[in-house]
């Protein structure tokens, strides 16, 4: 499979250009899932501190922007871990980058062909919907059980207008690497 991009993603070179960059990397093998969970928000909570050393906003408007990244940072590691696939022990990354009054995030997993048509029928619903009305819809229906209710994903589309983007491409050990990108608009 070739390298596809579903979405307006910034381009690698473009990302080089930012101003200020943070990369963290993980191993989803090393601990149970369910330890990795602390892990995430602690690593959320650190791109959020880091950040703000970088943006001199009034107090105000920079723990909104704090609370933002931290809240995109963490659903972004928790999809990652929750859909990587674990038996090639690759690492799953995410990386923060401010690029002229964007805030971009990455983060980068492996999952296997069978969850990946799954996943694709979700970013072309999240790439062509209303927000607003999917997330109500979603609300309505019986989340606990349903495993592709993307709460997190439609809350960055509502709440923090962020724009999602994917880039994919299958390697040769028969999986997905998929690159997720939400660009954030800061005033």
């Amino acid at each position: 499979m070739n390298l596809e991009t579903m979405g307006s993603f910034l381009d690698r070179k473009r990302l080089e250009q930012s101003s200020e960059q943070l990369i963290l990397s993980f191993k989803p093998s090393s601990i149970p899932l369910n330890h990795r969970w602390r892990n995430n928000g602690l690593s959320a909570d650190f791109m959020a501190d880091y950040l703000m050393t970088f943006l001199l906003k009034d107090e105000e408007n920079q723990k909104e922007i704090q609370a933002a990244v931290n809240f995109i940072a963490n659903e972004l590691l928790e999809n990652s871990m929750k859909y990587t696939v674990l038996v090639y022990h690759k690492m799953t990354t995410i990386s923060l980058s401010l690029l002229d009054n964007k805030i971009i995030f990455e983060s980068s997993n492996e999952v296997s062909l069978s969850d990946f048509s799954q996943y694709k029928k979700t970013m072309k619903t999240l790439l062509n919907c209303d927000p607003e009305q999917l997330f109500m819809q979603r609300l309505e229906e019986d989340v606990p059980t349903n495993q592709s209710a993307n709460l997190g994903l439609l809350t960055m589309l509502n709440d923090y207008n962020a724009k999602l983007s994917w880039q994919y491409q299958q390697t040769p050990k028969r999986t997905v690497q998929v690159i997720t990108q939400v660009q954030m608009v800061i005033s």
